[in-house]
């Protein structure tokens, strides 16, 4: 008769483990994303940054004329 329930905690406990194992892996993965955002928007302008920028001055001075 115990061996049914021993059997069922057992597994109770490998799942109990798997979820803290699963929120820790997404915990992490979490920290990575951050970190990587923070690394991506702390860079140096780059040429396309230059270039995203000269055609956005661009394109103002276009509208601008155009409502002149």
């Amino acid at each position: 008769m115990l061996a049914p329930q021993r059997r069922y905690m057992d597994r109770l406990y490998t799942n109990l483990d798997l979820a803290g194992l699963t929120r820790r892996i997404n915990e992490i993965q979490q920290q990575l994303i951050r970190m990587a955002a923070a690394k991506t928007y702390s860079h140096p302008p780059t040429q396309h940054d230059d270039l995203t920028s000269t055609l956005a001055e661009a394109r103002g001075k276009h509208f601008a004329s155009i409502l002149t």
